[in-house]
């Protein structure tokens, strides 16, 4: 990544601090110089980025707002009364971001995670997704995310014998036609070199059934698949994943601003109990993941990145009767507030098995929403 190649620059502030807090504030600069330096910010004004390290630096802060970019990041990665300065200076505006010690950790992983290699294999995508699938070049370069396009015919060069893994996979899961799991088995091991290879895959899949096969179990075993090619999911996926979350990739079925069901016909093994291989919702052929997501607690995000519009609500699981005119696996959330549906189809359904971990997933997400908006300088409505 280039160097130096935001806008915004990065400066310390600090007082003479305790004999004793003096390692872990060495430390601490030590640290975040590697993790901007691997990010391409620069040390300068305009200043961006102000990591307070302490108190007692309010003079020094007035005097540096004249200096201020347009947005602001006030770090405080410690305790050492660095909130209270920035706050007693009254520099800290609306659109300012104040990142607590709390919250050091998360904005660390954020920064590690952007500066990350990550590979995409895409083949193909769905016309029906209407430009939704697209992702900004600049998100890309900011989250330094590489995608690589593919025409799904090399797929089909990898479609071998799989009869031995389907006797084992068959005995495991009897509730589909033995035949249709063969075909599902194929695709898998087509799959795999590049499942090994790439952070995710993603595919038109309904390019698939043109051979009378489905991606969905492919997708359940390696949960690192991504349906209908739809390259903003993905990008969304890499976010949720970096914070240990494994997501339920969903269409919005029905909701009445307090409530939604979504469905889909595949879901990641390791987030889903009393799994029933049946067929493909609308196809009615191949496989279909029908099971039910563990936990009570839910987080449903998906940034939209061509309207930059954010949808982040937490959720409770309510229940109801699983229908038959939807795709298999199927869930239905009571919101936290009210819920308005984000003009395209897809969203990420993150269970979190308890409340609290479902608050601070939902901090996790806000700030990585932020940080992505200040490194490329395009603002992001939540709604």
């Amino acid at each position: 990544m280039e160097k130096g190649r935001f806008r915004s620059g990065v400066v310390f502030l600090e007082s003479t601090v305790n004999s004793s807090v003096r390692a872990s504030v060495n430390s601490v600069k030590n640290r975040l110089r590697k993790l901007f330096d691997k990010n391409g910010f620069r040390y300068g004004p305009p200043y961006g980025i102000v990591v307070v390290l302490s108190g007692g630096v309010e003079k020094r802060l007035e005097e540096l707002s004249g200096e201020f970019d347009e947005r602001v990041i006030f770090l405080c990665p410690l305790v050492n009364n660095s909130v209270a300065a920035v706050l007693e200076s009254r520099v800290l505006r609306e659109y300012d971001i104040l990142i607590p010690p709390s919250m050091f950790r998360s904005f660390t992983q954020v920064l590690e995670f952007f500066s990350l290699r990550k590979r995409v294999k895409r083949f193909e995508w769905a016309f029906w997704l209407g430009g939704s699938e697209k992702v900004p070049q600049g998100v890309l370069e900011v989250m330094n995310v590489e995608v690589e396009e593919e025409k799904i015919e090399e797929i089909w060069k990898r479609f071998g014998n799989a009869k031995e893994e389907v006797d084992v996979v068959f005995k495991a899961y009897p509730t589909v036609e033995e035949d249709e799991l063969y075909a599902s088995v194929r695709l898998y091991n087509s799959l795999k070199e590049w499942f090994e290879k790439y952070d995710l895959v993603t595919a038109n899949c309904f390019k698939f059934l043109d051979r009378g096969v489905t991606a969905c179990f492919s997708a359940f075993l390696a949960e690192k698949f991504v349906c209908e090619g739809d390259l903003q999911v993905a990008v969304n996926w890499l976010i949720v994943e970096n914070f240990g979350y494994k997501p339920f990739m969903a269409n919005l079925t029905d909701f009445d601003g307090e409530s939604a069901s979504f469905a889909h016909c595949t879901v990641p093994k390791s987030i889903v109990d009393n799994v029933v291989l049946t067929t493909h919702y609308e196809s009615g052929k191949s496989v279909g993941i029908k099971g039910e997501l563990k936990g009570e607690d839910f987080v449903v995000f998906r940034i939209e990145f061509i309207n930059r519009k954010v949808l982040l609500r937490k959720a409770k699981k309510i229940e109801k009767n699983w229908q038959s005119n939807a795709c298999r696996t199927q869930i239905h959330l009571a919101f936290d507030k009210t819920f308005k549906p984000l003009n395209c189809s897809h969203y990420l359904i993150i269970p979190c098995f308890s409340s609290d971990k479902c608050s601070y997933l939902y901090s996790q997400l806000k700030l990585a929403i932020d940080i992505l908006s200040f490194m490329t300088g395009e603002k992001y409505d939540m709604v």
